[in-house]
């Protein structure tokens, strides 16, 4: 979905992925050239990423990779560069973040659904029926494939997302 609302902002995206059946996915589902999709089991994708925007970064990060690899992801911000992180390992561990790096006035945001759903309803309402208008209107579609597992296949359901 995300992929999709960048799409629809007209944003040039870059991924990062860990296995060759979802670069192929990025590839013929959503158009991505495969020169901006690169390999996450490792941090070399920050040097990808920044060979590729010839040294200047990108603009917003969506970010669930962990330790070094959120560190890397860290240095590929641009000036002014927004980093969203949805993953929750590093904020519970408090791992470090290099600070250098907002003197190029970037900005860090965790987000958290569970604490939006239990402490902003207001604001989860207001999300929630702005994704379900982009949806009814045709501005996104919702992701494909879509995948559904029986409650007894939820590991495996998890594993595959």
């Amino acid at each position: 979905m995300a992929v999709r609302v960048a799409q629809m902002v007209g944003a040039e995206i870059f991924a990062t992925v860990g296995l060759n059946t979802k670069e192929d996915f990025l590839i013929n589902e959503f158009g991505i050239p495969a020169e901006n999709i690169f390999y996450s089991r490792d941090t070399t994708f920050a040097r990808g990423i920044m060979r590729v925007t010839k040294g200047y970064g990108v603009d917003v990060i969506l970010n669930s990779l962990v330790g070094d690899s959120l560190r890397a992801s860290w240095e590929c911000m641009a000036p002014f560069g927004r980093f969203i992180e949805i993953g929750k390992t590093d904020v519970v561990e408090n791992t470090r973040l290099l600070m250098a790096r907002f003197e190029r006035n970037l900005s860090f945001h965790a987000v958290d659904l569970y604490h939006i759903w239990v402490s902003a309803p207001g604001l989860r309402a207001k999300r929630f029926q702005e994704a379900m208008r982009f949806l009814f209107d045709g501005i996104i579609s919702y992701p494909q494939p879509l995948n559904c597992y029986p409650a007894a296949e939820i590991e495996q359901a998890f594993r595959h997302l």
